[in-house]
């Protein structure tokens, strides 16, 4: 039977066929194998060049990681003399103080007998007396002539030279009445506004101006007698001047919770353009009744719409309700010109201490 089957299997050309399909798989087998040896030689290839990659890749972080370890170490160092820096001007501070500090009291006693505080302080009271307290947006006065012009000039002839004021953000430049050295009539001069001026005759007559507000928001008791009701409650603090510039920008906010008060004394001439002084905003939503250093209500959400530009007026003053005055300022990077300056003398008014807050 298998004889037969052989026979016929031969006879009818099967046998070729099968070869014929045998030899075709035969050469799929191939080319799939060529194909599949193809693709295997890419992989090798594309793996190669990834691991290079990757070394590469290594040989760069280790770089970085280098010089990483680098810079950690120059700033380190840097670091290690700026402190040393710091504690050198700190000790010439020290000693500048102590050399000029009987020539400082000297200069400012022959100040008061040139500018009395009896009369600056007559001055003041008549100007205050004559400006009216404005509610909207919030309680604040606008002071026009605020300080006999003899004195105002002092101010002005007497602001700290180049080279002594701290330096801050762009357009941002302070220095501290008190704190920061400047030549001895700068210091003089400054300590005098200062302390006879502002802390004696300002801030009591300002508090005495917003009694009502005070009485409202810090729980001053209030007879009706607002001289009475402001006795011995509030002082002066933090006395400072501020030179602002060309790319200057202070977006809205409020002074922090310790001032009850803000007073503002732009020092400019007849030659300055009325143009950046302070912006008076209002808000969306009610204020924080707590919070920490300085409110900026916009990083939290809030819109602030501009409602008042206080002009920059030479020997004015703008005041603050500072608890609830939301208050900004600008001054355009292509402002011209292009060496424009505004200088201010800005001071708190505070709670006095043993006073508790609302």
């Amino acid at each position: 039977m298998k004889n037969i089957a052989r026979s016929l299997f031969f006879r009818l050309g099967l046998h070729d066929v099968v070869h014929t399909e045998i030899e075709q798989s035969r050469k799929r087998q191939q080319a799939a194998i060529l194909k599949l040896e193809a693709r295997l030689d890419k992989l090798r290839t594309d793996l190669a060049s990834e691991a290079r990659h990757v070394r590469t890749i290594d040989r760069r972080q280790e770089d970085r990681r280098e010089s990483h370890k680098e810079l950690v170490e120059v700033h380190r160092s840097l670091a290690q003399q700026l402190g040393r820096l710091e504690e050198r001007v700190g000790f010439l501070e020290q000693v500048h103080r102590s050399d000029v500090s009987g020539a400082l009291l000297l200069a400012m006693s022959n100040l008061a007998e040139a500018h009395p505080t009896n009369d600056i302080s007559a001055h003041f009271k008549q100007r205050l007396d004559e400006t009216k307290l404005q509610e909207d947006p919030y309680p604040h006065l606008i002071i026009n002539d605020v300080l006999p012009s003899a004195f105002y000039q002092l101010l002005l002839d007497e602001k700290p030279p180049s080279g002594y004021w701290r330096h801050g953000q762009k357009g941002r430049k302070n220095w501290t009445v008190g704190e920061d050295i400047a030549p001895l009539p700068t210091e003089a001069t400054w300590q005098f506004m200062d302390q006879a001026v502002a802390g004696t005759i300002l801030a009591p007559a300002l508090a005495t101006k917003f009694n009502d507000y005070l009485s409202e928001y810090y729980g001053q008791p209030s007879s009706g007698n607002s001289e009475i009701s402001t006795e011995l409650a509030w002082h002066q603090t933090g006395g400072r001047l501020m030179l602002r510039s060309p790319g200057y920008r202070l977006e809205p906010h409020l002074d922090p919770r310790r001032s009850a008060l803000t007073a503002l004394l732009y020092l400019g001439t007849s030659d300055d353009s009325p143009e950046h002084g302070t912006n008076l905003f209002k808000i969306n939503h009610p204020l924080p009744t707590q919070y920490q250093g300085i409110y900026y209500p916009e990083r939290e959400g809030a819109t602030c719409e501009l409602v008042k530009r206080v002009p920059f007026r030479p020997n004015s003053m703008l005041v603050l309700a500072s608890r609830i005055a939301l208050h900004g300022a600008d001054i355009p990077d292509n402002a011209q010109p292009s060496t424009l300056k505004r200088y201010t003398y800005q001071f708190y008014i505070a709670l006095d201490e043993g006073k508790s807050f609302k």
